[in-house]
């Protein structure tokens, strides 16, 4: 596990914490929202993320209750569409398959 304290966690950790909390590390936070605006094609929710180095794009049909989780990792790119009732759901499902990506990617190494 690499390490990652921002400033803010160092705080949090300070009040939750009986013990000194560890100093903010700096660096590239593993898991970031990027933006979360409306398409610029149809007005829609989007949020864009970065998960570990990989890039999604998930854009959320509100007239039809589904969405779609882009997945941009360097040469590598795909997209599903789910069915989701809000901008949350479709959330959840994009970690969920972030989460069954890393898994596939560590059996592969083993």
């Amino acid at each position: 596990m690499t390490i990652y304290v921002s400033h803010r966690g160092a705080e949090e950790l300070a009040a939750l914490r009986l013990s000194d909390a560890p100093k903010p590390t700096g660096g590239h936070c593993p898991i970031q929202l990027l933006a979360a605006v409306p398409s610029e094609e149809c007005g829609c929710p989007e949020e864009l993320w970065d998960l570990n180095g990989i890039i999604y794009l998930i854009h959320m049909e509100e007239d039809d209750a589904s969405g779609e989780i882009f997945v941009f990792a360097g040469d590598w790119e795909t997209e599903t569409m789910v069915q989701c009732a809000t901008i949350e759901d479709l959330r959840a499902e994009m970690f969920q398959a972030h989460a069954e990506l890393m898994r596939h990617g560590e059996e592969q190494e083993e």
